[in-house]
């Protein structure tokens, strides 16, 4: 309830609010990310203000997970409380409303159905387009079931002579759905000025890749300074022990479930590496997390584990689930009291100064729109918004991410453009709203024409927030 809105949540609200349907379907090839969340909030962005209930729908989602991970899973008790208290389930899930929430759901639903395709195979078709149609980074997974699905219940029956009619429906449910994801996504690098293919300094970011994915798992806050003690170092290697030896043990047990495992967590790494450059946060290293909580589900649940040793394989495996995501509870733990001290974002506060402190009828100039998309949904939502973007010449509501999205705003030549509004006999007070990059704001600040011309007046620095990317600064033209 403390958790205060920031950019990325924003931009899915402001998305489902101001957008029709098939506006919104056109413009999700700019934004990388498949539908089903956006179809999801848009009821409710179309007739409410307030993001609550977007936050609420990926908080439940999140809730019902650990409801079928405690009553349908084969884990131990204390591997599931284990689970529960893991950075991705006590935080990152149920508090960020982003379309990641509502993936451990799916995914566990999917491992229910998994073995019991043959009996539900349009329900599991179902879940697995579902999952297909949530992120990008989960496609793969996707696929990888779609095609387990095509083996076992056409190949293999068509081979063995038996019918297959029963699951044609599903196969066209699950092909209808990944084709839409496969058309809306295949454009997304020549229509995102953000999300292109990189292929410099490939070992550099593979490197800082799989360390991030470890050291952000455990800690994130310890490569903001690198302060890293002994026990940090040794606790880091044990998870990456404990990691590697549960892929090697899959890959011992079965060859498949190993695949679907691996694969779909490589996958996810490609996009890292060359997509997302090396971003790789918290919310998207649990949704690989829960890829391995799904190979284990099934392995646990198979036939082929009743052996004379099961006792002792299942005790290994639950401890070392356990131990696993307990070391990640360190993070999650963090974060939650950070959240509760702090604001997430500073948007909110920078909102409510320019609420109180800046007439409707004044002009706040910017030209960095993911700068302040999180002050358009708080100001919009008290019906106070007069944020001008300068390069597109009209208010924006929110982000296309072009050429425009991210401008430095010490190139604008701001004096002679303001000068230029007096000239149109604009009488009322002119702002300069600075947003998102500290680097440009540093450069503003030390600019002699802001010296001289334009007054700081507010700066969200100055209170501490979690998103150390979303500060604001305003300036007031003095002349």
């Amino acid at each position: 309830m403390h958790h205060e809105v920031w950019a990325d949540e924003a931009q899915v609200w402001q998305l489902c609010k101001h957008l029709s349907l098939s506006d919104l379907l056109n413009h999700l090839h700019n934004e990388g990310h498949p539908f089903l969340l956006y179809l999801l909030v848009m009821p409710f962005a179309k007739i409410s203000y307030d993001i609550i209930w977007m936050k609420l729908l990926c908080w439940i989602s999140a809730v019902f997970s650990i409801f079928i991970l405690f009553y349908k899973s084969p884990f131990k008790i204390y591997t599931k409380f284990a689970i529960l208290l893991s950075a991705g389930f006590i935080y990152f899930f149920p508090v960020l409303a982003r379309s990641y929430s509502i993936l451990p759901f799916l995914v566990f639903s999917a491992a229910i159905l998994y073995l019991k395709q043959k009996e539900h195979p349009i329900l599991y078709a179902i879940v697995i387009s579902l999952i297909a149609t949530t992120h990008a980074i989960m496609f793969f997974f996707a696929c990888i079931l779609l095609a387990l699905f095509i083996y076992d219940n056409f190949y293999k029956n068509i081979k063995e002579k038996q019918s297959i009619k029963c699951f044609i429906p599903s196969l066209f449910i699950m092909l209808i759905s990944f084709i839409y994801v496969i058309w809306q996504l295949h454009d997304t690098t020549q229509n995102s000025y953000y999300i292109k293919f990189h292929f410099n300094d490939l070992p550099l970011i593979t490197a800082k890749t799989f360390s991030y994915f470890f050291v952000n798992a455990y800690n994130s806050s310890l490569l903001i300074n690198f302060d890293f003690s002994y026990i940090d170092i040794a606790l880091i290697l044990l998870s990456i022990i404990i990691y590697v030896s549960l892929f090697i043990y899959l890959f011992l047990r079965s060859k498949r479930i190993f695949f679907i495992v691996f694969l779909s967590i490589a996958f996810q790494f490609f996009i890292y590496i060359f997509i997302y450059s090396v971003h790789t946060y918290v919310t998207r290293i649990f949704s690989a997390h829960i890829i391995l909580l799904f190979g284990y589900w099934i392995l646990l649940c198979e036939e082929s584990l009743n052996t004379k040793n099961k006792f002792f394989i299942e005790r290994v495996i639950n401890i070392s689930l356990t131990v696993f995501f307990i070391l990640t509870s360190i993070n999650g733990l963090n974060f939650y009291t950070k959240d509760i001290l702090y604001n997430y974002s500073p948007g909110i506060e920078t909102a409510k100064f320019i609420k109180e402190n800046i007439k409707d009828d004044d002009i706040i100039l910017s030209c960095n729109e993911i700068g302040y998309i999180i002050l358009i949904y708080y100001l919009e939502k008290e019906n106070h918004y007069n944020i001008f973007h300068v390069l597109r010449n009209k208010k924006v509501h929110y982000v296309k991410w072009d050429e425009f999205s991210y401008f430095k705003i010490s190139n604008l030549g701001w004096k002679n453009y303001v000068e230029d509004l007096r000239d149109k006999n604009f009488k009322n007070n002119i702002y300069i709203l600075v947003g998102s990059d500290n680097y440009d704001s540093e450069n503003i600040l030390l600019s002699e024409e802001f010296k001289d011309e334009f007054e700081l007046i507010y700066d969200s620095r100055v209170k501490k927030s979690i998103v150390q990317n979303e500060n604001n600064l305003i300036f007031k033209y003095k002349l």
